[in-house]
C-alpha cells in the first residue's frame, strides 16, 4: 500500500531589517494527515481536532497550545477555528485581521473573520 504525507507549503515574505538589508521572514505551517490505498487514517471521521504546527514567523518555539480529549476526538480546552489560524499567519506577516480586500466585483470584503492567536508570539 501506498502512503501520501500532505504537507501544506510555507509562506514568506521580506522586509528590510534596521540596516536596510533585505531579511526574509517566513512562517512554516505543517497540517499532517496520513493516506493510505486512498483511505484517510484517523481524521477524517474526527474532524473536530486536529493538530497544527508552526514555526518562525515570530513564534515563540516549544510551545503546546490547547489540547484534546483523552481520545484526540475533541478540543478540551482552547479552539482555535481555521479562520483564528488564517488570522494569526496574517498577523506573523503584519497584516491586521480587519484588513480589506477587493473582490472581482471590487466590493470590499474582510481579508479574515478569524482573530489571531496572539500568544503564540
Amino acid at each position: 500500500m501506498a502512503s501520501i504525507l500532505r504537507i501544506k507549503p510555507a509562506a514568506s515574505t521580506t522586509r528590510k531589517t534596521t540596516a536596510g538589508a533585505p531579511r526574509v521572514r517566513s512562517i512554516i505551517s505543517i497540517v499532517v494527515e496520513l493516506l493510505i490505498g486512498g483511505s484517510c487514517l484517523g481524521r477524517d471521521h474526527w474532524p473536530h481536532c486536529y493538530t497544527q504546527l508552526m514555526a518562525g514567523g515570530g513564534v515563540r518555539g516549544g510551545q503546546v497550545y490547547g489540547s484534546s480529549d483523552r481520545n484526540g476526538a475533541y478540543v478540551k480546552d482552547h479552539p482555535v477555528r481555521p479562520e483564528d489560524f488564517h488570522a494569526t499567519v496574517l498577523h506573523a506577516f503584519g497584516v491586521p485581521a480587519d484588513t480589506m480586500i477587493r473582490d472581482t466585483l471590487d466590493r470590499p470584503v474582510r481579508i479574515t473573520d478569524g482573530r489571531a492567536v496572539a500568544s503564540l508570539f
